[in-house]
């Protein structure tokens, strides 16, 4: 049995007018290898489950691989990243 993959959605990096959370990193999509915003919860999930398979991918490739998926799995938010948006949100304001 294969591995499952887990595909994080990102957003390309540099979209006008677009605000990103404290921090952000970036990476290339692995499939059309456009620059893509990471946050740093993120990236903290990725180095403590060494293990694991993951793929980062735009929108845009996300959306392909979930269309392609008879069941995929859609991870919640963790409180990390929650709490990014809501700091971010904050700022905004």
């Amino acid at each position: 049995m294969m591995p499952d993959i887990n595909i994080i959605v990102c957003t390309p990096s540099g979209v006008p007018g677009h605000t990103y959370v404290a921090g952000v990193g970036a990476t290339r999509c692995s499939s059309c290898g456009i620059e893509v915003a990471v946050s740093p919860s993120t990236m903290q999930i990725i180095e403590e489950t060494p293990g694991d398979i993951w793929e980062f991918r735009c929108v845009r490739c996300a959306l392909d691989a979930l269309k392609s998926d008879p069941d995929p799995k859609i991870m919640p938010l963790t409180a990390g990243q929650i709490q990014e948006i809501e700091e971010t949100l904050r700022g905004r304001s």
